[in-house]
């Protein structure tokens, strides 16, 4: 730095001139708000540790469901004589298995997933139709709902795709086509967006919830926002 009165050269950080003692303006870095590129926070050790800390509740909870299917039908089958307690227990342990299965498998695939880049080359909306019974009468009703699909052709040439439904539309909307996508699987299932100059708003790597673009941590979790 050197001063503008005397052209002396000052030290880094310092408020006035050694030689004229004339005040100097300190330089204030510039910082991108919405960067061009895929961000080196993806990577960082807080955000790897809060998505750790998620994944790991997550864990523990699944844990403590797994047997309460077949406690249930087993106590169900013991003071009941409709359900029988052979049967109960047959029922709840197929269940808390198949909840077992679900769990081994989410843990298989988070742990061999990979990164990938792509390109947005299609969205598109369908109506799908589901029955159910109504809560109050027992009636059988019909319900639509909306699946958002998004599709992604990748750089060695594989097809991707994200399907959304009703209002959880979050990169349904966020994405346009001909985006550049990276896929981070060390993150909450997180896709970044190449180009987020023209954003007004982030999606929080950690909770999923929208952030304004001008900020540097969700308004909701405080974790870092990847920009």
């Amino acid at each position: 730095m050197f001063c503008p009165n005397c052209d002396s050269q000052a030290g880094e950080g310092a408020a006035f001139c050694s030689a004229c003692g004339t005040r100097l303006a300190q330089e204030q870095p510039v910082k991108a708000k919405n960067p061009v590129g895929y961000s080196a926070l993806a990577f960082h050790p807080e955000l790897l540790a809060a998505v750790a800390g998620r994944r790991q509740s997550a864990r523990k909870f699944w844990r403590g469901v797994i047997p309460v299917p077949f406690l249930l039908l087993t106590i169900a089958g013991f003071v009941s004589s409709d359900v029988g307690l052979p049967l109960g227990m047959v029922v709840g342990g197929f269940f808390s298995l198949l909840i077992g299965a679900f769990y081994l498998y989410d843990g298989y695939s988070t742990q061999h997933d990979r990164p990938w880049e792509g390109v947005v080359v299609n969205k598109y909306a369908r109506e799908r139709v589901r029955q159910g019974n109504d809560k109050y009468d027992n009636h059988i009703e019909t319900q639509t709902y909306f699946e958002y699909h998004l599709e992604f052709r990748t750089a060695a040439g594989e097809k991707k795709e994200i399907m959304e439904r009703d209002s959880a539309r979050r990169y349904y909307d966020y994405f346009r086509v001909g985006d550049y996508v990276r896929y981070h699987p060390q993150l909450n299932n997180f896709y970044e967006k190449y180009d987020k100059s023209r954003d007004k708003y982030l999606i929080c790597p950690v909770c999923g919830k929208e952030s304004k673009a001008s900020l540097d941590r969700c308004k909701y979790c405080h974790n870092i926002l990847v920009k």
